[in-house]
């Protein structure tokens, strides 16, 4: 699971800087709140700026593919009836898009596909 630093340092890679002053100049967020929430490593804290500031599937949209498949998978472990061979099909998607950087494009393939089997 990701914690506040990973997200934290996310965020200042996004916008190519290396300290609160940076951030604060391009982000036009106060100093002393970014602060705050450093200190406070409050995650959920960065995720309300980051939807202020309209990059939160930027930083935060990676933990919203990877987490489903991590408890997708630990679930998986339990069940004897699921098909492994589609499991690693659907593992090589994810590890290839991920390098390729578009874990993005595939989340949304994904949910078109499987409006075919919600009915």
């Amino acid at each position: 699971m990701y914690n506040f630093t990973y997200f934290y340092d996310k965020l200042l890679n996004f916008y190519g800087v290396k300290n609160l002053k940076g951030l604060s100049e391009v982000t036009g967020i106060p100093i002393s709140t970014i602060s705050s929430i450093k200190q406070r490593e409050s995650i959920t804290a960065l995720k309300k700026k980051c939807r202020e500031l309209g990059i939160y599937n930027e930083i935060f949209g990676e933990q919203l593919l990877t987490t489903p498949l991590t408890n997708f998978s630990k679930s998986l472990e339990k069940k004897s009836y699921i098909d492994e061979d589609s499991l690693f099909f659907l593992e090589g998607l994810f590890l290839r898009a991920k390098t390729q950087n578009r874990l993005k494009e595939l989340k949304e393939d994904i949910q078109r596909l499987s409006l075919n089997y919600l009915n």
